[in-house]
């Protein structure tokens, strides 16, 4: 189907982030039908990662984006800069 590295990716930071893939894709759906709730969860990753609150976000969006589109190579520089 092609859509492999996508599901790895999002199982590896559901586990990064302390959620089993059925929480955390329950809360994500939850929160993708709020105003803002994208936003509140992309904050909420980064915060999990320990970064900063001005740039949680931005990382946050730029790790899902990753993960969108499969690209494990920018995923695992993202996790290295949040290390």
């Amino acid at each position: 189907m092609g859509i492999e590295s996508q599901v790895n990716l999002i199982r590896d930071l559901q586990g990064r982030i302390g959620f089993d893939l059925d929480n955390g894709v329950r809360m994500l759906a939850a929160l993708r039908g709020e105003i803002g709730g994208r936003e509140r969860y992309g904050r909420f990753i980064g915060e999990k990662f320990g970064i900063v609150e001005k740039d949680r976000l931005f990382f946050s969006m730029s790790l899902l984006h990753a993960i969108n589109i499969g690209d494990t190579n920018m995923y695992q520089r993202l996790i290295i800069i949040a290390q």
